[in-house]
């Protein structure tokens, strides 16, 4: 193997090397860098291990660095199938898993040392070497395979459920390795089984895909978030190279140019004067480096200072508390590109407001939510989170994937929940601590708008408690005046309706005096005394019952009924009238009985005795019909007639006080008759039995009552 080959596989090997330990020292918690971390190492291992071998002398030396070849190849499936297993999820990370994975290449290794694998070379002197293989060689084979299998699956069964980004790391990611590997296989494993080696020593070589699509994956995916340590590695390469450049190039301008003659004193000047040109502009080149590399790899980056200065004003420049949320998400979210954001604050364990962006839905976190972060107490980043914590179900279900507390005088005011970045960018270790410096800010900014919303808000309640409290009081007057005027207006209806049965029967009495009256004319002031006598005696129980209802003293004695009786003998009572009136009243049976109903029947034949008499006395042709029905568990009674009719101005009044006292005689007909509360009565009567009452009407066909009770 020449020079120049050595010098790639020996840059392969340590670019490998280096790049799991940037990656391990980056979380060296985390399973998944680990596993990087082990990948690396095993690819290395095995590519040095490899050439270390071809330019070894003495069997034994060959022999041993061929073995180690083998055994950094061991390990190579293993470790990169416990990553499948941890990247960019953890699944099935548990110690049952850990030792199915690395107990076959520790069983190998066994095997290894025993000769069962590699049981020696064939010749020292052709090149590149091709080992004698063991009896279990095959077994190697099939392990290999099997675990390279097994990662390919469950990578590919995680493209379906991680995000966008995750799905272009773990595409590189594959890409790379599986490229390697199967190039890698054909070279040192499938054609060596066969008995041709001689290709061998290009196997390390095809290491450089998986090292160039990671460093891909790094730069432009952010993989495992080393591209800041990449990012400054790069920076000082360049300026380490630079500067070796530098002091050539002037150590030759001295030497060749200036000095002529470049030993002794000559030199020593020179070397001077290099190292003060170099110690003079290390800075300013370190500062152009620096700019280029940020311009290229952080281009969406951001200005700490700038942006702590204006978020302060931001927190400083409003004490409306909904305003200042508002602002600060805002103004956050835009200069640190965040796709979306939520401010909620607490008070008591309980959510006090919120403020988000971005959410389709406000996030309203649950009581033992809210006590976990609180005394979690600490800055929550999702893939930092281990599977099964709380803290991660909690982000999950919010789809958040940083959480940071806001904090006054130590006492929790509240969390700053973030989303994913727009570029894709995991949050860095300075972003967390830019946005931990900046809750500190707001949270003082929102403690010092609570103190003034919480003084604007009493002032608010104490004005609406004040405005509250004069309309009761004007609500209580207003109700006393219309009581008032309500009770002179009973008593005056009231008087004019007792005065009028009083003076009929004042007259007749008179009447009665006289000596000339023949006693057929006194039968019939006999007979109109009655009447009086009994409507002023139904007056009076109708304004009893009023009363009653008013002051709501009535009581009802429900008792099972059955509604066709009921019907049948509030008919009867009706049958004089209606023959002296040659009219018909008729009852529409239904086709079956209906079921029993639970009701004060007295009270219910008052309300019959209402409606008909109500009928009857505004009917001149046809008849009065009533009806029964079941309709959706209640019983439905219809009374209708076929008289005038009644106006559709005055049939949202009908159920009012006196109503029928002072318009039935000019709305009506041109009788006067009844006190005007049968209606109001009746329908109190049916809304404390749990029913309604309706009426329906057409000026000059007649009119029909509607009223429901429950049946049992």
């Amino acid at each position: 193997m020449d020079l120049n080959f050595f010098i790639i596989v020996f840059i392969v090997s340590i670019t490998n090397l280096i790049l799991g330990l940037f990656v391990f020292f980056r979380n060296w918690k985390s399973p998944a860098n680990f596993a990087f971390f082990g990948v690396a190492l095993s690819v290395s291992v095995w590519s040095i291990s490899n050439y270390i071998g071809e330019i070894s002398l003495g069997y034994n030396g060959v022999l041993f660095w061929t073995k180690m070849t083998f055994f950094g190849s061991f390990f190579i499936p293993a470790f990169f199938l416990f990553f499948s297993l941890c990247f960019p999820v953890q699944r099935y990370n548990n110690l049952i898993s850990k030792i199915f994975i690395f107990l076959p290449p520790i069983l190998l290794s066994f095997l290894l040392i025993g000769n069962t694998i590699v049981s020696g070379i064939n010749s020292l002197y052709v090149h590149p070497i091709e080992p004698l293989f063991g009896p279990f060689y095959p077994l190697f084979g099939c392990y290999f395979i099997t675990a390279s299998v097994f990662s390919f699956i469950i990578f590919w069964r995680k493209l379906k459920i991680v995000k966008v980004r995750q799905r272009i790391q773990i595409y590189f990611v594959l890409a790379g390795f599986f490229l390697a590997l199967i190039l890698a296989s054909i070279t040192n494993l499938i054609l060596p089984a066969f008995g041709y080696s001689q290709l061998g020593n290009i196997g390390p070589l095809f290491t450089i895909i998986f090292v160039s699509l990671t460093a891909y994956a790094i730069v432009k995916h952010h993989l495992m978030d080393i591209r800041f340590i990449v990012v400054k590695s790069i920076t000082y390469f360049f300026l380490f190279f630079t500067i070796i450049l530098v002091y050539t190039f002037f150590i030759f301008i001295f030497g060749a140019l200036v000095f002529k003659n470049f030993t002794g004193i000559e030199a020593y000047w020179a070397s001077m004067i290099v190292a003060l040109a170099i110690a003079f502009t290390i800075q300013p080149i370190k500062r152009v480096f620096t700019r280029w590399t940020d311009r290229i790899f952080f281009k969406d980056n951001y200005n700490f200072e700038e942006l702590t200065s204006k978020l302060n004003e931001v927190a400083t420049s409003t004490i409306v508390l909904p305003e200042l949320l508002f602002k600060f998400l805002n103004f956050l979210m835009e200069e640190m590109r965040i796709t979306r954001g939520a401010l909620i604050l607490i008070e008591k364990g309980k959510i006090y407001e919120t403020e988000s962006i971005g959410y389709k839905q406000a996030i309203n976190l649950l009581p033992k939510e809210i006590k976990h972060l609180v005394n979690d107490n600490k800055t929550e980043v999702f893939d930092e989170i281990e599977e099964g914590d709380f803290s991660k179900d909690i982000m999950r279900s919010y789809n958040t994937s940083l959480i940071l507390h806001l904090k006054t005088e130590g006492e929790i005011i509240g969390f700053l929940f973030l989303g994913e970045k727009k570029s894709g960018d995991i949050y860095s270790f300075q972003d967390i601590r830019v946005l931990e410096i900046i809750t500190d800010q707001v949270a003082l900014g929102i403690q010092n708008a609570k103190a003034y919303g919480k003084t604007q808000k009493f002032n608010l309640v104490l004005k609406a408690e004040i405005d509250r409290a004069t309309k009761e009081l004007r609500d209580v007057n207003d109700r006393l005046v219309q009581a008032d005027k309500s009770k002179d207006e009973f008593i005056s209806l009231a008087s004019h309706e007792i005065r009028t049965p009083i003076a009929a029967l004042e007259g007749y009495l008179s009447m009665l005096n006289l000596q000339k009256v023949d006693i057929k004319a006194r039968d019939e002031i006999a007979k109109r005394s009655y009447e009086s006598v009994e409507r002023l005696s139904t007056l009076v129980k109708d304004l009893l019952d009023v009363s009653r209802i008013d002051q709501k003293r009535i009581k009802l004695n429900k008792q099972p009924t059955r509604l066709e009786r009921l019907i049948q003998r509030a008919m009867e009572g009706f049958e004089l009238q209606t023959r002296d009136k040659k009219i018909y009243i008729k009852f529409q049976k239904p086709e079956k009985m209906l079921p029993e109903a639970n009701i004060d029947p007295e009270r219910v034949g008052e309300v019959f005795n209402n409606l008909i008499s109500n009928a009857i006395k505004y009917t001149y042709k046809g008849g009065i019909t009533i009806s029964l029905e079941e309709k959706d568990n209640m019983a439905q009674i219809t009374v209708s007639d076929t008289g005038m009719g009644i106006p559709k101005n005055a049939i949202s009044h009908l159920f009012q006080k006196f109503y029928q006292a002072e318009t039935a005689s000019s709305v009506l007909s041109n009788e006067r008759g009844g006190t005007g509360l049968g209606l109001y009565i009746s329908k109190n009567i049916v809304e404390m039995h749990g029913g309604k009452i309706w009426v329906e009407s057409t000026e000059g066909k007649g009119t029909a009552f509607y009223f429901t009770l429950p049946l049992i």
